[in-house]
């Protein structure tokens, strides 16, 4: 069976005809001969455990694919479309992704670390025990992103836009949030020791059960946050915005509130 491997623009980039031919068969083959993979159209094609370490895929389209296990690590994705793609256990380590489209993806104990995402579009993604560890994510959108014990401990997501996200266990220790938008999301049982939080904003937020210790917050916006059993042990309040925030069992006397 012959399966074409072409580009976004209708092009073939690369062909391959054997008997019980695989569109996953034929894709290894295609990156094991050097072939050009640069904007592939692989919309909705199942290619579990596939091995694309250090691919150039930028601008392909990953649509609704499925990638189980797939082995990203190192590839070039900048500007990829792996929109509603399933990423189950699948491998983006040092990976590029700036530009990506990653809406509504499902990330199941996938990898991310080191991993650039700088400026992606991760719109209402599913990142559930996946590792995004120092990862650079500024700017990137994560509104209505569900984080489900998610380690994005020493990542950088400065100016990210977190609003209305659901985050539920997820640990952000030592994490750079410099600037980013959390508005109204719901944080509960989440990890946000020794981060940089300056200027971030909380606003309307529900944030329960959160470790903030040592965390650095000045200048944050928490106005009308619901705050219930949070840590503010060490944590550095200057500036912060507590203006009409309701405060449940919050002790915030071990907190530094001054600069």
């Amino acid at each position: 069976m012959k399966i074409e491997i072409k580009d976004t623009s209708g092009k073939t980039l690369f062909a391959h005809e054997e008997d019980g031919n695989t569109i996953r068969k034929t894709l290894q083959i295609a990156y094991a001969s050097k072939a050009s993979l640069e904007k592939a159209d692989l919309a909705g094609a199942h290619i579990i455990g596939v091995d694309l370490t250090n691919a150039n895929l930028t601008g392909a389209n990953f649509a609704g694919a499925y990638l189980l296990k797939a082995n990203l690590t190192g590839a070039n994705l900048t500007g990829a479309n792996l929109s509603d793609a399933g990423l189950t256990r699948a491998n983006f380590s040092g990976a590029d992704l700036s530009g990506a489209d990653l809406r509504h993806a499902h990330c199941f104990r996938a990898i991310f670390d080191d991993a650039r995402l700088v400026g992606a579009n991760l719109e209402e993604i599913l990142f559930d025990l996946t590792n995004v560890v120092g990862a650079n994510l500024t700017n990137a959108n994560l509104v209505s992103a569900r984080l489900r014990n998610t380690f994005f401990a020493d990542a950088i997501l400065v100016d990210a836009n977190l609003s209305h996200a659901d985050i539920m266990e997820t640990r952000f220790i030592g994490a750079n949030l410099a600037g980013a938008n959390l508005t109204a999301s719901a944080c509960r049982g989440a990890y946000l020791k020794n981060a940089n939080l300056e200027r971030a904003n909380f606003s309307g937020a529900m944030v329960y059960h959160v470790d903030f210790s040592h965390a650095i917050l000045g200048s944050a916006n928490l106005s009308g946050a619901k705050i219930t059993r949070g840590d503010f042990t060490g944590t550095h309040l200057a500036g912060v915005d507590f203006s009409e925030a309701a405060l449940h069992d919050v002790d915030l006397s071990k907190a530094i509130h001054r600069i």
